[in-house]
């Protein structure tokens, strides 16, 4: 058993009021629709930014979008925990389809009346933000999405009963009120196979020494170190036990796993951010590769939580998503 931050994953479904056309990769434009829309209702002080607001610490905003630590650091612990992970993941749509080499992400063309959704993962105090996220996506409706501003409105709200299982019970509709939400500390199923293939669904942006991973670089132990890194940084953070996920403990186990084989390409993606004011280049690695070795056994609660916080380098836009397919 591991101890991990409680989470919940949530669904919106929404319904286009006009012609929508939402881009391939989808995941710049909901976090900059959805930021924007959450800091016009949650702000209540109009400042440019929430370093030194007074209200920061109680406001929705930087809690999903500007996470710093709750106790006041050290100097070490100020240089490494200066931009937290945001305790929020949007789960877009899969960018990657199986061909290789990867084809760009076509954009999704909308008429009015089409249905569409968004799943979007609260980890730890963000889970309990849910009034604040379904009011910033009616709001985001009436702003609208993608290129030409599209509008639409939300439709229904619902969360997944437990981590993984794909059941959804409807917790909010217009209208009507908003019903409580159970909380879970996510547990893994039990391992039933000595091989697994992983799938990297949404560019995925791994680093060695600084540099990012290309396809032929990657290797399961850079994949597993980054993954336990990030998961008790979310556990040290937002609740759990990091120690659960100390690289010293698992390490061992990385030794016995082979890689079997790996069938990985590079994925371009683009986005213009407003705030640099600059085209960022932000393309990751896609494709399968299979783990198999006695070791993982004592990695599969690793990699089976992976699946719902990502793995890498920007997964607040969605990207670094995986999904596990015993082989």
């Amino acid at each position: 058993m591991v101890s991990g931050p409680a989470w919940l994953r949530l669904r919106f479904d929404f319904t286009a009021d006009e012609p929508l056309l939402i881009p391939g990769f989808s995941g710049s434009a909901w976090r900059g629709l959805l930021g924007h829309a959450l800091k016009r209702s949650a702000c209540v002080t109009g400042a440019a930014h929430c370093k030194g607001c007074l209200l920061a610490s109680s406001c929705a905003y930087p809690v999903l979008f500007e996470p710093t630590p709750r106790t006041a650091p050290d100097a070490w612990h100020a240089r490494r925990y200066q931009h937290l992970p945001p305790p929020m993941v949007l789960g877009i749509d899969p960018t990657w389809n199986g061909a290789l080499p990867p084809r760009p992400a076509p954009a999704r063309h909308l008429s009015t009346g089409d249905s569409f959704r968004l799943d979007i993962a609260l980890i730890g105090p963000a889970c309990e933000r849910v009034p604040h996220l379904i009011h910033a996506l009616i709001i985001a409706g009436e702003l609208g999405i993608g290129r030409d501003h599209g509008r639409f409105r939300l439709a229904e709200v619902a969360m997944e009963t437990e981590p993984g299982n794909q059941t959804w019970q409807t917790i909010y509709r217009p209208g009507a009120p908003l019903q409580q939400v159970q909380l879970v500390s996510p547990q893994p199923p039990p391992m039933q196979s000595d091989a697994l293939e992983i799938s990297l669904t949404t560019p995925t942006r791994l680093k060695r020494h600084g540099h990012l991973l290309g396809p032929e670089d990657l290797d399961a132990e850079t994949l597993l170190l980054t993954l336990a890194n990030r998961l008790g940084l979310l556990a040290e953070h937002y609740g759990g036990d990091p120690a659960d996920f100390a690289w010293s403990r698992l390490a061992p186990a990385t030794q016995t796993l082979t890689l079997e084989y790996s069938e990985l390409a590079w994925q371009d993606w683009s986005r213009y951010s407003s705030r640099q004011r600059s085209r960022m280049q932000l393309g990751g690695l896609v494709g399968a590769l299979r783990l198999s070795g006695p070791g993982l056994t004592e990695l599969w609660p690793l990699l089976w939580l992976g699946q719902f916080v990502h793995i890498g380098k920007n997964t607040s836009f969605g990207l670094g998503a995986y999904r596990l397919t015993m082989a």
